[in-house]
């Protein structure tokens, strides 16, 4: 598979250039799948640097084109022994054709990932049930309908006084992480 290829001083830099494009694309891929986050360049729908329209550029859509760029380059200069300016030229065009469906599939994928549909916010109004005691001094837990769908969520109280087990609440607000309720 090596055995025509001229391993000179460009060919060197274009594989180092695919290697890390390749290498960031993995570890930005598998960050982001593990701690679902979003790593903006410009452009990204999350926090958008410059709108680039339908076609934003993002951490992920540049590595993807640093890969394919490297690899375009290290093909042309180490097998075709083609001048690095050409070279650079000749990699522009894979790189580019990666970015593009890169920046197609990321999005793609990122539209059908699935979203909890509230936040703690969205719940002020709800009514629940307390179902461990809410003290003065230390939160307690209630249980709530949203949707279709029955969940539990530490909460604190609006006074100084306890409110037991079993007793009807009304989310009032947030306390930081907690929902606050008030008895009714």
């Amino acid at each position: 598979m090596f055995d025509n290829l001229i391993w000179s001083t460009d060919a060197f830099i274009f594989a180092v250039i695919a290697g890390i494009g390749l290498i960031g694309l993995i570890i930005l891929l598998v960050a982001d799948a593990a701690t679902d986050i979003d790593l903006p360049f410009v452009g990204n729908d999350n926090s958008p640097i410059v709108d680039l329209g339908p076609i934003a550029v993002n951490t992920q859509v540049l590595m993807g084109f640093l890969a394919a760029f490297g690899a375009g380059g290290w093909v042309a200069t180490g097998y075709f022994e083609i001048a690095p300016v050409w070279a650079g030229l000749a990699g522009v065009i894979p790189g580019l054709v990666v970015a593009v469906i890169t920046s197609f599939g990321y999005r793609t994928f990122k539209k059908s990932e699935a979203t909890s549909g509230f936040s703690l916010r969205d719940l002020v109004g709800t009514r629940g049930m307390v179902t461990l005691e809410i003290k003065p001094d230390s939160p307690g837990r209630i249980s709530y309908s949203h949707g279709a769908e029955s969940h539990t969520a530490l909460a604190v109280g609006t006074g100084d006084v306890a409110i037991v087990e079993g007793r009807q609440v009304e989310v009032v607000g947030m306390v930081g992480q907690f929902l606050q309720v008030k008895a009714i």
